[in-house]
């Protein structure tokens, strides 16, 4: 459903378990979050493969929940997976080194690791 004003942005949140058997769903709702914020099929794909590595990334700490946050515009998307009391160290060392952080860093004109009370990972994307 779009909005009243199409210039505002939508949020969309999203909580699954920290499984990989949700990233499918964490895929199809990124894919509609992307055509709303008006990016091509490939900038599509490429937004949605980050977008499960950043969650695969965040599963590898044992969580048990996935909280995936969306800020649609008309040209880009805010976007955080964020976890809670993880069994492990976020971020861990050598992050920058991990296939997956290198998949994100090629995709996404700028990511970053949320270490303010949250724990996960941030990005920017414009649409292309």
């Amino acid at each position: 459903m779009r909005s009243a004003n199409p210039e505002a942005p939508s949020r969309i949140e999203l909580t699954v378990p920290a499984n990989e058997d949700y990233l499918a769903m964490v895929r199809v709702v990124t894919g509609r979050a992307a055509g709303l914020a008006g990016f091509s099929f490939n900038g599509t794909d490429d937004l949605c493969l980050a977008v499960a590595e950043a969650a695969t990334l965040l599963i590898a700490t044992d969580p048990a929940t996935l909280d995936v946050s969306l800020v649609v515009e008309s040209d880009a998307i805010d976007g955080e997976v964020a976890i809670t009391d993880p069994s492990r160290t976020w971020p861990p060392s050598g992050l920058e080194e991990d296939m997956r952080w290198q998949i994100l860093d090629a995709v996404f004109d700028e990511s970053w690791t949320l270490t303010d009370g949250r724990m996960g990972i941030g990005w920017r994307q414009p649409s292309r």
